[in-house]
């Protein structure tokens, strides 16, 4: 944001958007180059997409973020009890980077927490073949 205008850089794409203000009203949508700054198009309406399709709200957030710590904290007791001491202690690294990636940028490039996320813990039902955690650990043998 700079004074009266918005500038959106899309993941998706080279160039860049340029949203001209005047009070609350849109002045203008141009596409331009992010590298020189020159405008390449005017438009009356303009799609911007989200960096990525995993959307919801703050409270289905919340919500996720606190069943995913409780379902870790339950296999992590289960691992330990069997004593699996390295097991527990990557599953709970690794669980513990991507909660620190989705709370400071929105998302993870592991697809191991938002497919249980969006699948799952959001909608209060599990797929199997999206099951982070799941209920019973295959025996060891």
């Amino acid at each position: 944001m700079r004074g009266d205008t918005v500038e959106v850089f899309p993941a998706y794409g080279n160039t860049a958007y340029r949203v001209a203000l005047w009070g609350d009203k849109i002045e203008g949508l141009y596409e331009f180059n992010p590298v020189n700054g020159r405008k390449t198009a005017a438009f009356d309406s303009l799609p911007i997409y989200p960096a990525t399709h995993f959307i919801t709200n703050r409270a289905r957030y919340t919500e996720a973020l606190h069943s995913i710590k409780r379902e870790l904290t339950e296999r992590l007791e289960y691992l330990r009890g069997q004593d699996k001491l390295l097991e527990a202690q990557r599953l709970e690294q690794r669980t513990k980077y991507d909660l620190e990636m989705l709370r400071e940028v929105g998302y993870c490039s592991e697809s191991r927490i938002i497919a249980v996320t969006s699948a799952g813990a959001l909608r209060g039902r599990t797929h199997d073949t999206h099951r982070l955690f799941p209920r019973r650990l295959p025996p060891r043998h």
